[in-house]
């Protein structure tokens, strides 16, 4: 089965930081709270660079569930996940974030694969887009994350 890859990037241009994004690749929850598709994420288990989560999610009326395990690599300012159990025969990907001259980058890589070749052939297209959909809506919850906080963050002091 041929896998379908799908790409979200952003620029963020200002004094924007890699620690505020990768607060919010690691937070499901504010995943979940900011983006309308996601209509659930359970979180399994957890510890500071790997987590198991059940996703319940809906793309354009269609329902997915699928059971996933992240690994964060905070050195790197990067975060994979993949599916180990549910409605996609493959379904993995990664979040990046780097450094700009004038702010930072954010990238989503989401790849899959459909497990019944009938669909793959007549539909898969068409959950192309959807998933293209549901990663741009992930990469503007994250955009959106990280003005709120920069704002908050020139309004209160850091600290050290």
């Amino acid at each position: 089965m041929a896998s379908k890859r799908v790409e979200s990037t952003k620029e963020l241009k200002g004094a924007f930081r890699k620690v505020t994004a990768w607060r919010f690749v690691n937070d499901l929850a504010e995943q979940a709270k900011r983006v309308p598709a996601i209509d659930k994420i359970s979180l399994l288990n957890r510890n500071e660079n790997e987590a198991k989560s059940e996703w319940f999610v809906t793309l354009d009326g269609a329902p997915f569930r699928w059971i996933q395990r992240e690994a964060f690599f905070g050195t790197h300012w990067r975060a994979t996940f993949k599916a180990i159990d549910g409605d996609f025969d493959s379904f993995e990907g990664a979040w990046t974030l780097s450094d700009l001259d004038d702010g930072l980058r954010l990238s989503l890589v989401m790849e899959f694969a459909l497990d019944i070749p009938v669909l793959e052939i007549g539909i898969g297209d068409e959950i192309k887009k959807r998933v293209q959909i549901f990663g741009d809506s992930l990469m503007d919850a994250a955009v959106a994350y990280c003005g709120e906080s920069s704002v908050d963050e020139r309004i209160n002091s850091r600290m050290n």
